[in-house]
C-alpha cells in the first residue's frame, strides 16, 4: 500500500469545504468527510485509479478523482501519493490550481 500525503493547501480546502457545508447541512459535511476518507484510502490502495486530466491540471503527472461534486487532484511519486488540492468541479479548476481563482463554492 502506498502512503498518502495531504498538502497544506488540500487540508485547507477540506476544512473550508466542510465548514461551508456544515453551515448549510451538517449531514452533507459529514458525508463529504466520509467520502474524502474513502477516496484517500482508495488512492493509498490503488494510486492509479485517478484519471489524467492535463486539460485541468496542466500536468501530465497529475491525476484527478471525483468525490462529487469535488475533484481531488494528486500526483503519484514513487510509493507516495501527494494530494495537492480539493476543488469544486464547477470552479475554474485550472485557475484554482494556479492560485488565480479565489471564488468560494
Amino acid at each position: 500500500m502506498n502512503s498518502v500525503r495531504v498538502s497544506p493547501e488540500a487540508r485547507r480546502d477540506a476544512r473550508e469545504i466542510a465548514a461551508w457545508l456544515r453551515e448549510r447541512n451538517p449531514r452533507a459535511a459529514d458525508a463529504f468527510l466520509r467520502s474524502l476518507r474513502t477516496a484517500l484510502g482508495r488512492i493509498a490502495a490503488s494510486p492509479g485509479i485517478g484519471h489524467r486530466r492535463d486539460d485541468l491540471t496542466g500536468s501530465p503527472r497529475a491525476k484527478v478523482i471525483a468525490i462529487a461534486p469535488y475533484l481531488l487532484v494528486y500526483r503519484v511519486r514513487g510509493r507516495r501519493s501527494e494530494i495537492g488540492r480539493i476543488i469544486h468541479a464547477a470552479r475554474d479548476v485550472a485557475a484554482a490550481l494556479r492560485g488565480e481563482d479565489s471564488s468560494e463554492e
